[in-house]
């Protein structure tokens, strides 16, 4: 081959890589994008007619996804990529014409059901948009989810006064096109999950190639994600959460940084700058009296928001090292993520009530968010690394049976023979 065909091969292998990158990216922004859209145009309308819709709609979701989990955790096979593109659409489009039925013509029945489906469609887009992204690899799949993250979230103020029409469509039509965006890198992925051995099986004779449902990993998103439906919901206006562009600072820094070390990210140093952001967001907690609760806002946001770029590169990490638990690790991290974030809200929204009124009860919330996430540190992470956990996770080894086992029975005969064996010894051979 000569050296101006391998050039050509090679700019040609690196334009598609740069498309895939993009489109993924943009899948991901979307992805991130509709999760606030959510909660800032869709939500705020249902609250008039039933104000609990957020809530059980957040709840019934995790539980549907957390059965996603477990059931491909020991039943892999039915989730392949026909099947699951299949319910994906299924459950937008109709979650989408039942709460827009329910909406106008005041059914809560409908309302409730169309929420509930809506939510576990964009989380099983998540799911796939996660998974498509395990084909760029660790190192590059880090920057497309910073990247991504950095843009959702300053897009964010673009979509802040849109109007109620226009929000509604998008919340509606993004997770599709999102979906669309990561259906080429996806191809073949989900088929070849479907047919490798059930992660739960795999792991009793090698745990090495699936992390646990309790791993330290899962529950620091538990954590996290309590942090971020609490910097949701803490100061909202007509529970619509604020907005603070202080919080694009660290994040746009820390897109900078790992673009700069070309995806290389240091697991175990980007969580302690996570935390400390969010321990020093609950320590001004008290302050909020003082108006200062966007800075609370704005420092939350940000540790919630290197957490999130930290879990979701991790969990592709995982992906990338036993393909075969992708489906059960993404839908499991959904899940904690719907659940953890609406009792993190209602937090929120408990502190909002003695806003402003010189209460204790702000500065006892905030003591013991800070206490558990320090003794949490001290206690639970002190000899854990998130680098050796992605490090420790390998694929499969299979044993795979080779030639003809139609002459088993008449091969099992000769050896009885051979060896004389007895009766009771030909049943057990």
């Amino acid at each position: 081959m000569t050296p101006i065909r391998v050039k050509t091969d090679f700019m040609h292998l690196m334009r598609l890589e740069g498309l895939k990158c993009l489109m993924l990216t943009s899948a991901l922004t979307l992805s991130f994008l509709g999760y606030w859209l959510l909660n800032c145009h869709v939500f705020p309308l249902c609250d008039a007619m039933f104000i609990w819709t957020r809530e059980i709609s957040a709840a019934s979701g995790g539980l549907t996804l957390a059965a996603i989990a477990l059931t491909a955790a020991w039943r892999p096979k039915p989730f392949n990529q026909r099947n699951l593109v299949l319910i994906i659409i299924c459950s937008l489009l109709a979650g989408n014409m039942l709460f827009i039925f329910g909406l106008f013509f005041q059914s809560l029945p409908a309302l409730l059901i169309g929420t509930w489906l809506s939510t576990v469609g964009c989380g099983l887009v998540s799911v796939a948009v996660g998974i498509a992204c395990i084909s760029l690899g660790t190192r590059l799949a880090s920057i497309c989810i910073a990247v991504a993250y950095l843009v959702a979230f300053a897009l964010r103020f673009a979509t802040s006064d849109i109007s109620v029409e226009l929000g509604i469509i998008s919340y509606i039509f993004l997770p599709l096109i999102s979906l669309g965006l990561s259906l080429p890198a996806l191809s073949g992925m989900l088929d070849y999950i479907s047919k490798q051995e059930a992660p739960a099986h795999s792991a009793i004779s090698n745990p090495s190639t699936f992390l646990p449902f309790g791993s330290q990993v899962f529950i620091c998103l538990v954590l996290f994600r309590f942090v971020y439906g609490f910097s949701l919901t803490f100061g909202e206006s007509d529970r619509i959460p604020q907005l603070s562009a202080l919080a694009l600072l660290p994040l746009a820094l820390f897109v900078l940084v790992l673009w700069m070390r070309g995806g290389s990210l240091n697991l175990d140093r980007v969580f302690p700058i996570a935390v400390l952001l969010i321990i020093a967001g609950f320590l001004m907690l008290p302050l909020a009296l003082q108006d200062s609760d966007l800075v609370v806002g704005s420092l939350l946001s940000s540790g919630v928001g290197l957490f999130e770029i930290l879990i979701l590169a991790i969990i592709v990490a995982l992906g990338v090292g036993n393909r075969a638990v992708a489906v059960v690790i993404f839908a499991w991290t959904y899940s904690l993520n719907s659940l953890s974030t609406l009792v993190g809200a209602n937090i929120g929204r408990l502190a909002n009530q003695y806003h402003g009124s010189g209460h204790e009860l702000l500065t006892i919330v905030s003591g013991c968010i800070v206490l558990v996430f320090v003794a949490y540190l001290l206690l639970a992470l002190r000899d854990f690394s998130f680098r050796k956990t992605v490090e420790g996770i390998s694929e499969a080894t299979h044993v795979v049976t080779s030639g003809d086992i139609s002459q088993l029975g008449e091969r099992s005969e000769q050896l009885c023979r051979q060896y004389e064996l007895t009766a009771r010894e030909h049943e057990v051979l």
